[in-house]
């Protein structure tokens, strides 16, 4: 079977889940094809990661440098410590100018105002360096745990699970402000990235099985509808949950509003009257850490039960997933209704964005 046969076949499961999850958003057709394409070419990094990853560290733990510190703390480990680290922050880095230079060519086909729109965006999120910086410490840190605790394919599996959660979501941290305008909004357009990531792993694994040993001109049917529905489900659970939480932190200043006028936000309000710390980008970073974490925990979590042969736990946890995702959409569109005094119905549609939360 050739490439284009894998692709076709590949591609058909993800249309008909893109259909259900794109239903609202028919008025954006152009914008929400260019994001599955992002979705797609996101997996690229993630490869040249995989590939690379071994080699990387191997270089780093043997700078002097590292000796040199190890020697100074008589710490046996230090100098891998380090390198895992190093090398997390470089990849997320190249990660983050990866997935910029991927959504600029988005914006530049979509025909919107690119350059302007591009340079805002740059602005806004290199406001808060730190949120970068930490994912590629979070992330050295835990490969650097698993590495003492699992063999060499469970631990790298589950590093890789962390890493595909923050490339598909810096790609919509890249995504226009006027396409993403609730809560809704950032929830549906982080799984159709997602969308575009499995479509194009599901066709990489493929391929594969298709040249394995493993091929016996039947089981290819079992291991193609296996991909197309379990790990299909686990990245729309992992993005949906993680797109939840950054239209939480998107809308911060409206919700913290609300929240404020409401008496809650307790301890934000506690640690703004002592440190002066501004509760709207507290709100906003602590949300933003709050579904990165969970997102990558989750997906290590699903990558280890599919490593250690455990389908049922995996199938569980995509099942309450999957469930959870259709619960905060469905939540989140009824507010928008609600609060904007809209009905669903096709005589009546909303004339204009919808920012609530």
């Amino acid at each position: 079977m050739n490439w284009f046969w894998i692709i076709l076949i590949s591609f058909v499961p993800i249309f008909l889940w893109l259909q259900f999850f794109q239903f609202q958003h028919r008025e954006k057709n152009k914008f929400v094809f260019l994001s599955l394409l992002a979705g797609m070419l996101s997996i690229a990094p993630i490869k040249l990661y995989e590939k690379y990853w071994y080699a990387s560290i191997w270089k780093l733990e043997h700078l002097n440098l590292f000796d040199s510190i190890t020697a100074l703390t008589n710490g046996p480990v230090v100098g891998k410590l380090i390198a895992f680290v190093l090398t997390s922050l470089v990849v997320s880095l190249g990660i983050f100018l990866f997935c910029g230079l991927v959504m600029f060519l988005v914006e530049v086909l979509s025909g919107d105002n690119s350059w302007r729109l591009f340079r805002q965006k740059i602005k806004r999120i290199l406001e808060a360096p730190f949120f970068f910086v930490s994912v590629g410490v979070l992330v050295g840190l835990a490969a650097f745990e698993f590495s003492q605790v699992f063999p060499y394919h469970v631990w790298f599996f589950l590093v890789v699970g962390m890493l595909e959660e923050f490339v598909k979501h810096v790609l919509v941290r890249f995504a226009d402000d006027e396409k993403i305008v609730s809560i809704a909004d950032a929830i549906t357009f982080s799984v159709i990235v997602a969308l575009g990531f499995a479509f194009a792993e599901n066709t990489i694994y493929l391929y594969n099985f298709m040249q394995s040993d493993a091929l016996d001109g039947n089981n290819w049917i079992g291991f193609f509808v296996l991909r197309s529905i379990l790990p299909v489900l686990a990245h729309v659970g992992f993005s949906g949950i993680l797109g939840y939480y950054f239209g939480l932190s998107k809308f911060a200043s409206d919700i913290t509003d609300q929240k404020i006028k409401a008496h809650r936000l307790l301890w934000l309000r506690i640690v703004n009257r002592f440190t002066g710390l501004n509760i709207k980008v507290a709100y906003h970073d602590e949300k933003m850490m709050e579904g990165l974490l969970i997102a990558m925990i989750l997906h290590a979590a699903f990558n280890y039960f599919l490593e250690m042969q455990q389908l049922l736990p995996a199938l569980a946890l995509v099942v309450v997933l999957f469930g959870w995702v259709l619960h905060l959409l469905h939540k989140h569109r009824c507010l928008a209704i609600h609060r904007n005094g809209y009905r669903t119905t096709k005589s009546r549609k909303p004339k204009l964005p919808i920012h609530v939360y």
